[in-house]
């Protein structure tokens, strides 16, 4: 192996947990205030959500890396009240697992990554949180080790 195959596996994998309840990326809305059209999420609770998944990045990430990446996210989402406390039934409901995971990588360019283009490899599951288990999402960041 030359220096360069060498490089990512040198880089360390970050794995962080985010707790809150994490908020999918919504359809946009779009209008036109003057002159200037203005785009913004129909999700309320997006940009909080999307700070603090930034915020816990930036404790965790030292910089940005510049190659490909690999990326897991595991949500755990709120439990309803209905579901038994000893229940472990997947959540078949919304929010979509690819918008919540788009909320995710927008959060994380410009802080783990330049662009969310860089991520070559995405794994996503959702599930209910467990009893006792405050909602949120597992991210794990790595870079990816080029031609495997």
């Amino acid at each position: 192996m030359s220096i360069l195959e060498l490089e990512p596996l040198r880089r360390r994998a970050i794995t962080f947990r985010v707790a809150s309840v994490p908020v999918p990326k919504g359809s946009m809305k779009a209008w036109v205030r003057g002159k200037h059209a203005v785009l913004t999420s129909d999700n309320k609770g997006l940009k909080g959500w999307e700070q603090i998944v930034r915020a816990q990045a930036q404790a965790h990430v030292a910089q940005l890396e510049p190659g490909p990446m690999a990326i897991s996210l595991a949500f755990a989402l709120p439990r309803t009240k209905s579901l038994p406390k000893r229940s472990e039934r997947p959540h078949l409901t919304k929010p979509d697992v690819d918008k919540l995971a788009r909320a995710v990588l927008d959060a994380l360019t410009g802080v783990a990554f330049n662009d969310d283009a860089q991520v070559v490899s995405l794994t996503c599951g959702k599930r209910y949180a467990l009893v006792g288990e405050q909602p949120g999402v597992l991210v794990s960041l790595s870079p990816a080790v080029e031609g495997a």
